[in-house]
Parts: C-alpha cells; structure tokens; sequence
C-alpha cells in the first residue's frame, strides 16, 4: 500500500490493484466484519466439541486452573465401561439379524432384496417339484363352502337344542313363547284328555279321537295307574288264587310247598297270557 518513490520525472506505470482488470477489492470495514466472523464461528466450533465430545480431557494454560469431573463426582449415575458399551452394541445388532432372518420365514412371499447384481435362485413355489397350489379362485370357493358349513351347523344346533336361549344382537327384536301362547292347551286339558284316552283304550276302543281333535293315546300319567288297573282286572281274564291253606303244627314235608302268594303276584297272575299286554 506504500507509495512507489522515484527521481525520474518520466517515469509513470499503473496501479496493480486499480487496473480495470483487476477482482474487486473488499474494504478495510468489511475485512475486519469477516474476521470476527469467522472468530464467532471457530468458537462455536470448540463449544459444540465439547457438548460432542465431553470424554475429551479439558486442555488449559493456566496451571491454577482446577474443576471437579462431571462424570466422576460422587452423585454422578453408573456409567457403563467401554467392553459394556461393545458387548450391548453387538447384542443389539445379533437381535436385529435374528428380527431380520425371522421375517424372512414369518413372510416367504416377501420379495427378496440384494445388492449384488450376479446373484440368482429358484422360486421356492414354482419349482418343477413344488405341490400344486390352489388358485385365488378356489380359495374364495373354498371359505364360501365353509361358511356355509358353519351355517349349517348353527341352524341345525337350533333343532337339535331348542332349549338353548336365543342370543341377538337387535335390541328391538321381540319374540312369542310357543308354551305361553294365548291358544296354548292348558295342563289340565292335556291330563284330562290323556285320561278320557286312557278309559277308551282299557275299554277296547280303538278311535283315539276326543270332539274332532287328534290325541297321542300315551299321555298316562303316574296319579292315574289305580284306574288302568282296575281297568285291566275287569277287561282280562284273571284267574282266582286258590285259597290259603292253614299248616298244622305237625305238618309233614309235602306240604312245604304249598305257600301262599304275595297280593303283588296275586294281582298280575295271568297277564303275561293277556294278548296285547
């Protein structure tokens, strides 16, 4: 920047740095403004190693300088040591190949990706050996059949168990109890009826039919047993049991055998003979 000093009065030449050609020149302001800047951007640079980098040892001139180790203090947390830190890091990365390699048999319609361009094999499925697949088609046939199956077995579970509750969803849905009805025949109809039937059949008759309606002939029920007996001892031919002999004191052997017979023998005596019993 100094000035050239010369004694020839005809000596001229030009300014290297004001010649037209020459790069454009900053100021002395705008040197001093980059300077500072890049001095901010230095010491944003050390600070942020430091945050980085805290295992770093702190690096000082001055020897009077002293400070307590962040890590090393008595409250400081457990810190792991570097063979625990390597031995977690290979841990997680076998737990990562051992995800990666059961994706692979989890989902074998998985396409299989590579980054080597000579690498090749055989489709697992499509190979001459493989068994014969079914179709998208048939598979869709297939759980149309099955639901059909399944609704199948829960109507006929609706035959088989009618006393089973009836479970809906619709809150609005009502139904009639078939037992309840107000057209329903009563308990004392149906013993009445089966009673009428009873007398009927003891009687010989064979029309099991009660003012036009069509009865089963096998409502008996258990009160009406003493009627079907009598019943029956007047209809069947029953033979009288013999008179009950009284044994002397001194009753002889041939007459062991003559016991009398218990009312329960006495009463069916002869039915087995009875045609139709």
């Amino acid at each position: 920047e100094k000035a050239v000093e010369t004694t020839d009065s005809t000596v001229c030449g030009r300014n290297f740095f004001s010649r037209p050609s020459a790069p454009e020149q900053e100021t002395t302001e705008e040197g001093e403004e980059r300077a500072k800047v890049l001095q901010e951007a230095a010491d944003l640079k050390k600070y942020a190693e430091f945050y980085l980098h805290p295992e770093k040892p702190v690096a000082t001139t001055d020897p009077t300088v002293f400070g307590r180790s962040f890590f090393g203090r008595a409250s400081a947390a457990e810190q792991e040591s570097l063979e625990e830190s390597l031995e977690r890091q290979q841990v997680l990365e076998d737990g990562v190949a051992l995800k990666r390699y059961a994706e692979h048999y989890l989902h074998p319609e998985s396409p299989v990706s590579t980054t080597d361009p000579m690498a090749m094999g055989r489709n697992f499925f499509t190979r001459p050996s493989a068994p014969e697949q079914e179709s998208v088609e048939d598979m869709d046939e297939r759980n149309r059949v099955l639901a059909d199956c399944a609704e199948l077995k829960k109507y006929a579970k609706f035959y088989l168990h009618p006393e089973e509750p009836v479970e809906t969803t619709d809150p609005t849905a009502t139904g009639r109890n078939f037992f309840a009805r107000p057209s329903a025949s009563t308990n004392e109809e149906i013993f009445s009826q089966g009673h009428a039937i009873v007398s009927r059949k003891s009687l010989g008759e064979s029309d099991y039919t009660i003012e036009g309606e069509d009865m089963d002939p096998y409502f008996v029920m258990d009160e009406d047993m003493d009627n079907l007996r009598a019943s029956l001892t007047h209809a069947l031919p029953i033979q009288k049991p013999s008179p009950v002999m009284e044994e002397d004191e001194g009753g002889s052997d041939e007459e062991e055998g003559k016991l009398s017979r218990s009312p329960s023998s006495v009463m069916l005596f002869g039915l087995e003979q009875a045609q139709g019993y």
